[in-house]
């Protein structure tokens, strides 16, 4: 862990190194503290798992008011040799909310780690 900076300006800097996951984050961000509001760029994100590396196609934005006890994730994708999950729109999400989430190229192949020996799965779906 490394972390740099003020409450209105800060760095981290995040690696894990571990079984089965291990991985790497970074975060930059500001507090206002009158508007209670932090507002974050997560980038240089991935992460080492049993079915791959998943990384962070671009930085995502995010930012969480605490007044109103929400947060909002901006646009971005996760991708993995064998799928991509993208997030097209901003999430807002407080006491409710929803997002739309698009699984592409999807191989089944990636379930292996997690079925039982007897069981296999092929294919791939969007």
């Amino acid at each position: 862990l490394n972390a740099k900076g003020t409450e209105k300006q800060h760095e981290l800097r995040l690696r894990v190194q571990g079984e089965p996951v291990s991985g790497q984050l970074a975060l930059a961000g500001s507090f206002d503290r009158q508007a209670e509001r932090w507002k974050v760029s997560l980038s240089d994100t991935r992460f080492q798992t049993p079915v791959g590396t998943v990384a962070l196609t671009r930085s995502i934005a995010l930012a969480y008011r605490n007044l109103e006890q929400q947060i909002s994730i901006g646009p971005h994708c996760w991708t993995n040799p064998n799928a991509e999950l993208c997030v097209p729109e901003t999430i807002d999400a407080g006491a409710s909310g929803r997002a739309r989430v698009n699984l592409n190229r999807f191989d089944l192949a990636m379930l292996k780690p997690f079925m039982p020996e007897a069981t296999q799965a092929s294919g791939v779906f969007t």
